[in-house]
């Protein structure tokens, strides 16, 4: 058997049957918790599965809107139009998403996908995207390139 990355397989033997019967399941990245593969919704546009359980999905959209309705009663706030620049890269042709602090709770700014997914996957936090950083000016001039910060 080939290796499965983020699934176990475990397989049960049913009472009076012979033949196992193959449960695929996967550890939840939220809650930790060892689930079978009907609660993880599928990715649209691809073959693989969430990495959250819809448990803990549901959870986490609640959270945000809760987090986003406030923000929006305080007075001024208002949700950006297309045409908004997003606020890391600049780009005014991208749809914005609200970007918040896990940890805090607390709105950040309106970024694009890109954005807001790689700041996401550098651990969402001050710390992951200097070590970043550091890697690619490191990079750079062990390479001989000019380093434009």
């Amino acid at each position: 058997m080939g290796k499965i990355t983020k699934q176990v397989l475990i397989v049960n033997y049913l009472i009076n049957d012979d033949e196992p019967t193959v449960v695929k399941q996967k550890k939840c990245i939220h809650c930790k918790q060892l689930r079978d593969m009907d609660y993880f919704e599928k990715k649209k546009h691809e073959r693989n599965h969430r990495n959250v359980c819809k448990i803990c999905r549901k959870s986490n959209l609640r959270k945000l809107n809760r987090i986003k309705k406030a923000w929006l009663q305080i007075p001024g706030n208002i949700l950006p139009v297309l045409g908004t620049a997003c606020e890391v890269c600049g780009r005014t042709d991208k749809k914005l998403y609200f970007d918040h602090d896990h940890s805090t709770e607390k709105f950040r700014g309106f970024l694009c996908r890109t954005c807001n997914t790689a700041i996401g996957q550098l651990g969402d936090d001050v710390a992951g995207i200097m070590s970043a950083l550091g890697y690619l000016i490191h990079a750079a001039k062990r390479n001989g390139d000019a380093v434009v910060v």
